[in-house]
């Protein structure tokens, strides 16, 4: 579960989930590193696509995407790409529920991935709270809902 670049983060390992070594971790052979479950709150999914506003450099003043990835999109495509949770969902991938604020930057690929893990049969949620600023999950009268609205997920997704 993460919200804003958590929850990109969250769902690329969840998207990943283990099928490639973007991430090599050790762990104990005992202990799966497999995501059952993502839950991402206002989490950009495609760093390029034309609803996400990344990258939206001026001159003099580079994007915070331009500063994490060390180059624009055409100077560092694939490193933009890969990071991009839209460019990898596969048979494997985690369950997701997304809750998002009001805020159509933060939705961007969202529909087109959650299109993706439909064709797969994997379950996917899409809850958007109106009226809401980008960090809604921090301010009532929206946290019962961020804390009902996982609980259920989970508590349906998740099996012992």
């Amino acid at each position: 579960m993460g919200s804003s670049a958590g929850g990109q983060l969250a769902s690329l390992i969840g998207t990943l989930n283990e099928k490639d070594c973007l991430f090599p971790v050790k762990r104990m052979k005992r202990i799966s590193g497999k995501v059952q479950a993502v839950v991402n709150m206002d989490g950009i999914l495609a760093f390029i696509h034309p609803e996400s506003g990344e990258g939206a450099d001026t001159p003099g003043k580079p994007s915070a995407a331009t500063l994490w990835f060390g180059g624009n999109t055409s100077e560092k495509k694939e490193l933009w790409l890969q990071a991009s949770p839209l460019s990898h969902p596969f048979p494997g991938t985690a369950p997701f529920l997304f809750i998002n604020s009001s805020q159509p930057h933060f939705h961007a690929g969202r529909d087109e991935f959650a299109a993706q893990l439909d064709s797969m049969g994997i379950p996917c949620e899409i809850k958007t709270l109106e009226n809401t600023p980008h960090t809604f999950w921090l301010f009532n009268p929206w946290l019962p809902e961020v804390v009902r609205l996982p609980t259920r997920f989970l508590s349906r997704t998740l099996k012992p």
